[in-house]
C-alpha cells in the first residue's frame, strides 16, 4: 500500500494528495456518523481488524473488550471519535483504492477549472 501511494503522489502530485484528502475526510465524516447515531456496530468491525493490529504488537482485542463493557452505557464523545478514527484507519485499503479510482477525474477536472483562468 505504501508503494501505491507513493506512485500515485509521484505521478498526481498534489491533485493526488486533495483527492486522498477529500476521500478521507468523507470516509471519517460517515464512519463518525453512522457510530454517533448507533447506526453500526463499530466494535464488531474494530474486532475484524484486531488479528491484523495483534500481528503488529498491539492488544486490541482487551481493549476492545473494555470498550464493549462501557458502550453499553453510552459513548462519550471522545469515544466516539477515538472508534470513528481506529475504523477510519481500519479502511486505509478501501480509501486508496477509491482515491485511485478518482484521480483520472479529478486530473481532468483541475485541468478544465484551471484553462478557464478560475485558478
Amino acid at each position: 500500500a505504501t508503494r501505491m501511494t507513493q506512485q500515485l503522489l509521484a505521478k498526481y502530485g498534489t491533485i493526488g494528495l486533495v483527492t486522498y484528502t477529500g476521500v478521507n475526510v468523507t470516509t471519517f465524516g460517515t464512519v463518525y456518523a453512522l457510530v454517533a447515531t448507533g447506526t453500526a456496530d463499530p466494535i464488531a468491525l474494530l474486532r475484524r481488524g484486531a488479528p491484523s493490529a495483534e500481528r503488529l504488537g498491539f492488544d486490541l482485542t482487551s481493549r476492545l473488550d473494555s470498550l464493549q463493557a462501557t458502550a453499553g452505557d453510552g459513548m462519550s464523545l471522545g469515544s466516539t471519535l477515538i472508534i470513528a478514527l481506529a475504523c477510519t484507519k481500519l479502511l486505509f485499503p478501501v480509501k486508496l483504492s477509491v482515491a485511485a479510482a478518482l484521480l483520472p477525474f479529478t486530473t481532468r477536472l483541475y485541468a478544465r477549472v484551471r484553462s478557464t483562468g478560475l485558478l
